[in-house]
């Protein structure tokens, strides 16, 4: 696949080829200290632009904070405080790139160190406060229910479980970066990003400017996000402002030392949930409490976290109650956002382990407890979510065979199974330009941020097809504002389900187009020279599923795992591109697996990372995660134009939740406390 080869051979371009003629580079100060009052500023002698808050006094935009009890927004440079080791302070442009951080360290300043906190525990003792005004350190505290409540009083039993999920950094192979340059009338932005038009409305929302004056263009190729790339960041905003002032292109670059301290950061959260069953196993309901430890600020959607990690809950049992309590808390570290699955992993982790804990405490065989309480097609969950055909009892009887089969081969062994409703976030929907130029078909899907997953290829089969031309006849452009109308992004494994909608409502418009015309398609091609339409699709989220059985064993000198067996089965809609369909599983379940197996970003109780490097994250290379999984599908159309599911995320949900409950019973078997750590756990 030409798109891929180009990346494999160095032959694309990432933010940091794009140059301009003329170009400044900026260079971010940041706070060495978790919590502080900044006293005074001293500039350097040395450099184009120097800008504090009081030059450059923005906010960055925090999402869905409606209902939300406490919001602090993130001052783009700090204003009197610093709260996180990292935040940016003031930021200095300079001419020579090799002379910025000479440059950064000629500017002081004097900082006045205050108590700091880092954990949820200690958020919610409320010793020290983040904000003066949530004294509790509570940002966003909200009840989760439905269904029967009264139902709970029918429970014979009541089984609790919690769950610890560490604070990962996300790595993309490229860090953020940006390029803005604006000529007078028109902001342009190069952004390293999964989502343009999000960008350009952050942007414009922490400057005052209209989006309309803002065009934002990704590079060819992002080197992953993971959830990362998704929102603007401050230094896309300094950026933005600085080339304002000095009416030149202004280009940001992270390191990978600032992106490591930078936002956002993913998982970190707490869960204690009791799960209401009789003691045939019939599952009733689940009451507890989901806590996410959001950092120092309201920062793109992290006020939403814990709220639909607790309305995912449960989501492909036939259960009569939900009753969560979801909570968003204020720490001294950088703000969490989503990452790889944003919210879908945590919450099969949580109800999967808590599945476990049922079988464990009936003396139940856990599988049978998952096919017992597997909801059929087309139910409703208490918190009102609509599977669909999401295909869990389909999936679970492919998978039976293969958990009877690897629970005699490996006695020894922990054997984890992840039984899940895959999230597809499909609303607010995508739009597609159609325009006839060159005799060819110019696609543009300028919301869709590929990073990593062939789209580009993708689009083109898929149009192609629906006009009937080859796909040398296709050019796809892709994250790009001016590319399409309007756009949401590329997270959630919405793309294809979304994309795909707007493209088929394209087509459609350009065929009746072409017919008004009297016009012959596709002979008339080059005769519809000029030729433009715009389609939409608004559509509805659908849900996916799968069954993921992973088979780890610890050995007993060390304790370390490895994954002796990994089966994965997913219900992936109709399929476009098979390879990339298995790419994206495998990757998913590396990742999944690798956190449970060696991923953290730890801090001290004050706040101070106590990491350097991307490897002191436990970062694992290949030689780390030795794994083979074996990819098994189930076919399901969606209810969305062509039956397309995204599959970006799914491995991960699965396998983070196999994956840990392996290491558990692994644990159990060498008669080990659940609470005793590994050397990697």
């Amino acid at each position: 696949m030409r798109e891929l080869w180009e990346v494999v051979n160095g032959q694309v371009e990432y933010i940091d080829d794009i140059r301009l003629p003329g170009e400044t580079y900026l260079f971010v100060l940041r706070s060495p200290y978790p919590h502080a009052v900044v006293k005074a500023i001293a500039p350097p002698k040395r450099g184009l632009l120097f800008l504090t808050s009081k030059e450059l006094t923005a906010y960055m935009p925090a999402r869905d904070v409606e209902g939300v009890r406490h919001v602090a927004r993130m001052p783009v440079l700090a204003v009197d405080r610093v709260k996180f080791v990292g935040q940016p302070v003031a930021a200095v442009l300079v001419e020579d790139k090799y002379e910025g951080e000479d440059v950064l360290d000629e500017a002081y300043v004097d900082y006045e160190p205050l108590p700091s906190i880092s954990t949820i525990e200690q958020a919610l003792r409320g010793d020290v406060i983040v904000h003066e005004g949530a004294p509790d350190n509570i940002s966003v505290e909200d009840v989760v229910k439905g269904g029967d409540l009264d139902a709970f009083n029918k429970a014979e039993v009541v089984v609790e479980s919690e769950v610890r999920q560490s604070r990962v950094v996300p790595n993309p192979l490229e860090p953020k970066g940006c390029v803005a340059y604006f000529d007078g009338e028109v902001l342009h932005m190069y952004v390293s990003t999964q989502a343009p038009f999000r960008v350009r409305q952050d942007v414009a929302e922490a400057l005052g400017l209209p989006p309309e004056r803002i065009s934002v263009k990704a590079p060819r190729n992002v080197g992953g996000g993971f959830g990362n790339k998704v929102p603007a960041y401050p230094e896309y905003v300094i950026a933005a402002y600085a080339s304002m002032r000095l009416r030149r292109p202004v280009k940001w670059i992270e390191t990978r030392r600032e992106h490591l301290n930078n936002p956002t950061h993913g998982r970190d959260l707490y869960s204690k949930v009791q799960i209401y069953a009789r003691r045939d196993g019939k599952i009733i309901g689940i009451r507890g409490s989901i806590i996410v430890n959001i950092g120092a600020y309201n920062f793109t959607i992290n006020t939403r976290a814990a709220r639909f990690i607790a309305s995912l809950l449960m989501a492909p049992y036939e259960i009569e109650a939900v009753d969560l309590r979801a909570v968003g808390v204020y720490t001294n570290l950088p703000p969490t956002g989503p990452y790889r699955g944003g919210g879908r992993p945590e919450a099969a982790l949580i109800q999967e382990f808590a599945v476990e804990r049922l079988a464990e405490e009936l003396g139940l065989d856990p599988f049978e407890v998952r096919v017992k309480n597997a909801a059929g097609d087309g139910f409703k969950t208490p918190t009102g979510w609509q599977l669909g055909p999401y295909g869990g009892r389909a999936l679970l009887a492919r998978a039976a065979e293969v958990y009877r089969d690897v629970t005699k081969r490996y006695p020894n062994a922990g054997v984890g199974v992840a039984f899940f409703a895959e999230h597809v976030r499909v609303v607010p929907g995508e739009s597609c330009r159609i325009r006839i130029e060159g005799c060819k078909v110019r696609v543009g899907l300028g919301g869709i941020g590929p990073h990593g997953q062939a789209h580009r290829t993708a689009f083109q089969v898929l149009a192609s097809r629906l006009l009937g031309i080859s796909q040398e006849d296709v050019v796809v452009e892709l994250a790009d504002t001016e590319a399409s109308p309007w756009g949401v992004g590329s997270f959630g494994s919405r793309s294809l389900s979304a994309g795909a909608g707007a493209l088929y409502d394209a087509v459609q418009k350009l065929m009746a187009k072409t017919r008004e015309l009297g016009l012959q398609w596709p002979r008339d091609i080059c005769r519809a020279e000029g030729l433009e339409v715009v389609g939409e699709y608004k559509g509805q989220d659908a849900f996916g599923g799968g069954v993921h059985i992973a088979v780890v064993e610890l050995d007993p000198d060390t304790l370390r795992p490895e994954v002796k067996y990994y089966y994965a089965v997913d219900n992936v809609g109709n399929i476009l591109l098979e390879d990339e369909v298995r790419a994206q599983i495998e990757g998913g379940i590396a990742q999944g697996v690798s956190q449970v197996f060696f991923e953290e970003a730890k801090y001290d109780s004050e706040g101070n990372p106590a990491f350097m490097t991307i490897a002191d994250t436990g970062f694992p290379t290949a030689e780390d995660l030795r794994i083979d999984p074996h990819i098994d599908y189930v076919v399901i159309p969606s209810p969305n134009p062509g039956g397309f599911l995204g599959v970006g995320e799914t491995g991960t949900t699965g396998g983070l939740a196999a994956a840990y409950i392996a290491v558990y019973k692994a644990m159990r078997k060498l008669g080990l406390s659940p609470r005793h750590k590994t050397p990697a756990v």
